[in-house]
């Protein structure tokens, strides 16, 4: 299975913030239009190569503590934005992004099926 579809067992919530990316010497910015625990799509004018490593950083207020700050690669390029995957996160941002997840999911219940989805994906990782 590919990282496009393993992402897709991830339920997606709508959100309506912009997230600053930053890729080697690059950074630009654009509008997050879904988001999972996994990962999101950034709808944006800039364009990178699958595979490239990232660091994403979303600002959910004027307070510079309370953010996400993501390490991942992109994995889908449209002409609307990116797709991209997340591969390192720390636990503080971890616990804002379910936060925002659990807020907006439908299914409540879903989120923990997610986290332990989550937790064993990145457990294969290392």
């Amino acid at each position: 299975m590919d990282s496009s579809e393993n992402i897709r067992k991830f339920s997606r919530v709508l959100f309506n913030f912009e997230a600053n990316v930053k890729a080697d010497a690059r950074q630009f910015a654009g509008k997050i239009e879904n988001l999972s625990l996994r990962g999101m799509f950034l709808s944006t004018n800039e364009k990178l190569a699958i595979g490239d490593d990232v660091e994403i950083t979303i600002e959910l207020n004027d307070h510079p503590e309370n953010h996400i700050i993501i390490n991942g690669r992109a994995i889908r390029i449209t002409e609307d934005g990116i797709a991209f995957i997340f591969d390192l996160i720390d636990s503080d941002s971890h616990a804002h992004l379910k936060r925002i997840v659990e807020f907006n999911i439908d299914d409540a219940n879903r989120i923990d099926e997610e986290i332990d989805l989550f937790l064993t994906d990145q457990l294969k990782r290392r």
